[in-house]
């Protein structure tokens, strides 16, 4: 159980985060190039990562 809300935890996480950085490299690249540049697989991309880390997380948590 505690693996599973660590996914879930992750993707949701992972997700948002992406969506926030990809915003942020957007308006950086706006303001340095006169055009926008966007990563458009960074939250997708980061939701896997998030899911990786909630699983090692609390598999980590459960041994200790």
């Amino acid at each position: 159980m505690r693996m599973a809300l660590g996914a879930v935890f992750g993707l949701v996480g992972g997700f948002f985060l992406g969506m926030v950085l990809d915003q942020v490299i957007g308006i950086i690249g706006f303001l340095f190039f006169d055009g926008p540049v966007h990563f458009r697989g960074l939250p997708v991309i980061l939701a896997v990562v998030g899911i990786a880390a909630g699983v090692f997380l609390a598999s980590r948590s459960r041994t200790q």
